[in-house]
């Protein structure tokens, strides 16, 4: 390292054309500095550094000089793996010279730490990329280095191999059969490794090979590979298989899939759940012959995890298979899943069985689905029943309001006044979409949902009453100013008016703040304003003046200039720091803020 940093300054000192000689030779200096952070610094600027000594000097020392680095700390390695892409290309003559940037990241990507290997594969990638398919680096250049790579002593350098096999397999040429059929043939064997790590990084890249191959070798040598990978003895690997079995299904032609199809079928069964798990969830997307009866299986599964995530999938599987066999061999495992153990899985259940009803009609869902969202509905489990209650404009869309009306909905009011508040929440996030469905009347204040709409402006908790005051707001969006009017309006001012808590009162301002910015000037002048100035300003409890304060400045855009002159402003004065009626110093703060917030909306209005 000392002989080809020496050289490499000497050089640099030699090159008195260069203006940027001396930073260049710090940053030199610093490629063997004791500082870690200064070597990664000076590797961000090698290619300044390469500018500074031109494209020979570049390739002869400083690559060279770099090379000697590599049993650097890891933080180095990495810039340096990231340095050394395609835009450092130029700076070593371009692709004439492609193998002086190839042999320092050959050995990178044969290093001990994951990111800097993968790094350098990138580098080569980017590398790769700037050829044309059919360039003679592929032959000369990327081959020999894919296979020193691949017959590596270390496990890492074939690790690292596993990602470049696609891209110079696409980029030999045609006619160069013998190149191509060694690939293969060193692919073949990665996949056979002792190495687990090595066996799984095949699997990874096993799609993105496939993909490169001529047509007449898809069918023997990726089914070969395939089985050989389905049938490791490392669960992570057999993973790796299932992520890639789609694609893969759609290289092959139609005559060869029923021999992948089989081994999927072997995979749905396999020993380790965690590869039933992923059968379950892409089974849907890989369509084999017999899906439904392999799902079914998997819904049955002993694993509460696989039956979970097969469930997660029926609204898919149902898509892809006919009614008929979805009626004849699906609903009986649905109906044994409504009763499962394990609540996971009704939970899993509820919140994908309403997709089937667009899918499977009228009729059958009336007939099949209809008992067993009533049965979910009545749940132990709040997040089953919350998963039904989630999916209700699936099924109205289906068998009609009225159907929904007279069965769903005391399972609707059961859950809005359910104990535990997460599930009193979940429901008022639900409210506006079920408004859409039922209509106003079902909203009015002598109707449950009306009135429940209110009674959550004084729950508990303050999660659920910021929910409760966001609803109203769209509910008002919805039904307009003459449900404000008549429903919203009198039960917020009712609050504020009878409340002995100060909490209840000030979700009642700030529900008035919300419900303005959902309501025409005149409204809000005429119903929020004369409660907000004449009544809440004056509260005995300095929070709830504060909160009025803020309240007023939030109505203010939504009122007249001249009501903001008239009695919106007096009543912002009456507790600024400028009047002696204020005693609390917070909300005299406010105040002054609104009022200058006032000032700059009157300058700004004609």
């Amino acid at each position: 390292m000392e002989v080809a940093a020496d050289t490499l300054n000497t050089s640099t000192r030699s090159a008195d054309a260069t203006a940027d000689a001396t930073p260049v030779a710090a940053l030199i200096d610093e490629l063997r500095h004791d500082d870690v952070s200064l070597r990664i610094h000076a590797i961000q600027e090698l290619p300044r550094i390469a500018k500074a000594i031109g494209e020979e000097r570049t390739r002869t020392e400083l690559l060279p000089f770099v090379l000697e680095t590599i049993d650097d700390e890891d933080e180095v390695l990495l810039a340096l793996a990231g340095q050394l892409d395609e835009r450092f290309l130029p700076y070593v003559g371009g692709k004439d010279y492609l193998s002086a940037m190839l042999e320092p990241l050959e050995q990178l990507a044969q290093v001990e730490e994951t990111v800097v290997r993968e790094r350098a594969v990138e580098s080569i990638l980017s590398l790769a990329r700037c050829c044309e398919p059919g360039e003679h680096w592929f032959l000369d250049a990327f081959y020999p280095l894919l296979k020193r790579l691949a017959e590596g002593d270390w496990f890492t350098s074939r690790i690292s191999a596993t990602a470049l096999f696609a891209t110079t397999y696409a980029g030999l040429v045609a006619s160069e059969t013998d190149a191509r059929a060694e690939l293969r043939s060193l692919f073949l064997s990665l996949a056979k490794d002792d190495t687990p790590m090595v066996r799984r990084a095949a699997a990874s890249h096993l799609a993105e090979f496939a993909a490169a191959l001529e047509p007449v070798h898809v069918s023997g040598f990726l089914l070969k590979l395939f089985a050989e990978l389905a049938e490791d003895d490392q669960d992570s690997v057999r993973l790796l298989v299932v992520e890639n079995a789609e694609k893969i299904v759609s290289l092959l032609p139609e005559t060869d899939r029923p021999t992948l199809f089989a081994l999927v079928l072997r995979l749905a069964a396999d020993k380790s759940w965690r590869v039933r798990y992923l059968v379950a969830d892409r089974l849907s997307t890989i369509k084999p012959d017999g899906m439904v009866g392999i799902f079914c299986r998997l819904l049955r599964d002993g694993e509460a995890e696989v039956r979970t995530a097969a469930a997660l999938k029926l609204a898919d599987v149902v898509r892809a298979a006919s009614s008929e066999a979805t009626v004849q061999e699906l609903v009986p495992v649905m109906k044994e899943l409504v009763h499962d153990a394990n609540q996971h899985v009704r939970t899993a259940v509820a919140g994908s069985i309403l997709a089937l009803a667009p899918i499977m009609g009228r009729s059958h869902t009336l007939q099949v689905l209809f008992p067993l969202v009533l049965i979910l509905l009545k749940d132990d489990c709040p997040d089953v029943r919350l998963g039904v209650i989630s999916n209700l404009d699936q099924l109205s869309a289906v068998v009609g309001i009225e159907r929904l009306v007279s069965d769903l909905l005391p399972a609707i009011v059961e859950l809005a006044e359910d104990r535990n508040w997460r599930v009193r929440l979940a429901i008022i996030q639900h409210m506006a979409s079920l408004a859409k469905q039922l209509g106003r009347q079902y909203f009015d204040l002598d109707r449950k949902l009306g009135l429940l709409c209110v009674a959550w402006l004084t729950d508990a908790v303050y999660a659920v009453r910021e929910a409760a005051i966001k609803n109203l707001a769209e509910l008002v969006r919805l039904f307009g100013a003459s449900w404000a009017i008549e429903q919203a309006i009198p039960c917020v001012q009712r609050i504020f008016e009878t409340s002995t808590s100060y909490l209840y009162r000030i979700t009642a301002l700030q529900a008035m703040g919300e419900l303005a910015t959902a309501l025409d000037p005149g409204t809000n002048e005429k119903y929020l304003l004369p409660l907000l100035v004449q009544k809440a300003s004056s509260d005995p409890v300095p929070n709830v003046r504060l909160v009025t304060a803020k309240t007023l400045m939030r109505l203010a855009p939504y009122i007249s200039k001249q009501a903001r002159m008239t009695q919106l402003r007096p009543a912002l004065e009456a507790h600024s720091s400028a009047s002696d009626a204020e005693t609390d110093v917070d909300v005299a703060y406010q105040a002054d803020k609104a009022l200058v917030h006032l000032s700059a909306m009157d300058q700004e209005t004609p």
